[in-house]
């Protein structure tokens, strides 16, 4: 390959050819930084490098909702048709936006909600809330490991209520791409998969569910994700939003910005057929030129679908060709003849090797399995026993809520205070994740790591049982102007030292080696002598010992 070939290669398909040592230390990087970024918040750092420009070309209005790290951002506003709000965030923000859809005010409680996207808040600010799918979601990860590098993409992995585009705004080739899912999917979507409004007397699709909602549809490894053998639905949504992430493995819809020459992302919610245009374009030729859209199957519109499967190929026989004397016939079945028992051979000692080696491997997998299934069932509680002690999951017993559901104070029939995480069946975080904060922190002792009394997996719950701390998250310190007082320099300092012990111990001093992966304000808590415990591992990566790849492309968490 040439070097001019070799720069022609996409960024993001080097990823895959680094060594797990390489990933795990770019990931240790990763969090080392993400540290130092608390580390400035706890000192009052502000600095503001990036803004988002958020657009509302749809017919009807939109409540932008914002989530991220680090820093607090006002998303209590609605846009109009047509309207646009400019949002500052600092140069190292990873987050979220996304667009609330037929949202009104409870006259009778004064609670606010949306039909799509809502955040659980009952207020139209959307802090600390979880999304309520579906929901078309741009993610963002500004200069997170490298000062010249801003990752972002738009997913429709929780669902999709409206088009979405971004739009990097720069002068010159920075190698920037306009992405997004600019078609009305809600026009072609499976019966299955819609979601319909919640309205009297009314049966229209507001919007349509992810995949993995469905299980025919969903795939939950990589390979199976590059099959061409995928049902009508993941068709519909790869061939008419291709430069989006559709399922959480196998997508490689994340693009690569470069930091030094954008300052500004345009976000445009329900974005013009002129505009949809330019998503297959590189941003800085986007506004030059007009090309006519090449995105698959589904004009602008949406209005005029055309067949997703091309009819199946004949297959021709091949054509035998008889040789031109018995000579010449002979010598080329004389290798033959050596060449398949040889071959043979080969297949029988490799098939001897593969055997052993599934031999050993599942026995250790037994030990292995055997001790998480002893871990586990000593952990069980009863899920009545959880009940009793929240009774009932009382409202006036509730802490908090997030991503992954709400939180419970309860307490035991011995008097021990516990804290309840209870997974919301509309959480951003499966079954997968319920199970990875099981084994991980079950497994992880340390005094600055939130500590795991129990579990409880009934029928529709998924319940984790920890620890109470009295002092809450960190974050309800830093934003609450008369808290925040208390947090003089030498607490300050007390809280960046537990954290520090806590990552090191993940990285180098426990059992196995554990990225974080969401480490932020919220996911700090504190007990009643302020001291740091890291918690919510849901999202955590454990690095195998015989593990040689990772896959580091999808944005998650922090």
């Amino acid at each position: 390959m040439t070097t001019n070939e070799t720069s022609k290669v996409p960024k993001l398909k080097l990823v895959q050819c680094f060594s797990i040592s390489t990933i795990f230390q770019m990931a240790v990087l990763a969090h080392v930084f993400t540290l130092l970024n608390l580390v400035m918040h706890i000192q009052l750092f502000s600095g503001e490098a990036r803004t988002l420009t958020i657009t509302n070309n749809c017919t009807y209005t939109v409540w932008p909702g914002i989530s991220g790290t680090i820093q607090k951002i006002d998303s209590g506003f609605a846009l109009l048709n047509g309207e646009s709000r400019v949002v500052a965030v600092q140069s190292n923000w990873t987050g979220r936006v996304w667009g609330r859809t037929l949202c009104l005010i409870n006259k009778s409680t004064g609670n606010f909600s949306c039909q799509t996207g809502d955040c659980a808040t009952g207020n139209i600010e959307c802090t600390g809330g979880s999304i309520t799918n579906p929901v078309t979601v741009a993610e963002f990860s500004f200069s997170l490991i490298n000062n010249n590098e801003d990752f972002y993409n738009v997913s429709v992995i929780d669902g999709y209520n409206l088009p979405l585009m971004v739009a990097p705004n720069v002068e010159s080739d920075a190698g920037c791409d306009v992405i997004g899912c600019v078609f009305n999917l809600q026009k072609s979507c499976v019966a299955e998969l819609a979601v319909l409004s919640n309205a009297h007397n009314s049966s229209s699709i507001i919007g349509c569910r992810g995949l993995c909602n469905v299980d025919k549809n969903c795939c939950n490894y990589t390979t199976a994700c590059h099959r061409l053998n995928l049902s009508i639905p993941p068709l519909i949504y790869k061939k008419s939003c291709p430069r989006v992430c559709s399922f959480a493995f196998g997508d490689e819809a994340s693009f690569i910005c470069d930091g030094s020459k954008v300052s500004t992302y345009n976000i445009t919610f329900c974005p013009s057929p002129t505009m949809s245009r330019l998503l297959s374009m590189p941003s800085a030729h986007a506004l030059q030129s007009l090309p006519p859209p090449a995105l698959g199957t589904y004009s602008p519109t949406m209005l005029s679908p055309v067949p997703l499967i091309s009819p199946t190929n004949s297959i021709t026989k091949p054509t035998h060709h008889n040789s031109p004397s018995n000579t010449s016939e002979r010598k080329l079945l004389m290798p033959l003849t050596v060449a398949f028992p040889t071959a043979a051979v080969f297949l029988i000692l490799l098939g001897i090797c593969v055997c052993n080696c599934k031999r050993k491997a599942m026995k250790e997998n037994n030990v292995q399995t055997g001790e998480s299934r002893r871990l586990e069932d000593s952990l069980r509680f009863d899920f009545n026993t959880i009940r009793s002690a929240t009774r009932n999951f009382a409202a006036e017993n509730k802490l908090g809520g997030g991503g992954f559901g709400d939180v419970y104070k309860g307490k035991l029939g011995d008097g021990q205070e516990i804290a309840v995480k209870r997974l919301s069946k509309n959480s951003l975080q499966g079954i997968a994740e319920f199970e990875t904060e099981i084994v991980l922190v079950a497994k992880l002792q340390h005094k600055n790591l939130v500590k795991l009394l129990g579990y409880c997996a009934a029928p529709h719950e998924s319940l984790l049982v920890y620890e109470f701390l009295p002092n809450s998250s960190l974050d309800k310190f830093l934003f609450d102007p008369v808290r925040k007082s208390s947090l003089d320099w030498q607490t300050r300092l007390k809280i960046i030292t537990g954290i520090a012990r806590g990552l090191l111990y993940l990285y180098e001093d426990s059992r196995v080696k554990v990225v974080h992966r969401d480490l932020k304000t919220s996911n700090i808590l504190l007990d009643e002598a302020m001291n740091p415990k890291i918690a919510d591992f849901g999202l955590a990566r454990l690095f195998e010992v015989d593990q040689t790849q990772g896959d580091t492309k999808r944005i998650v968490g922090t």
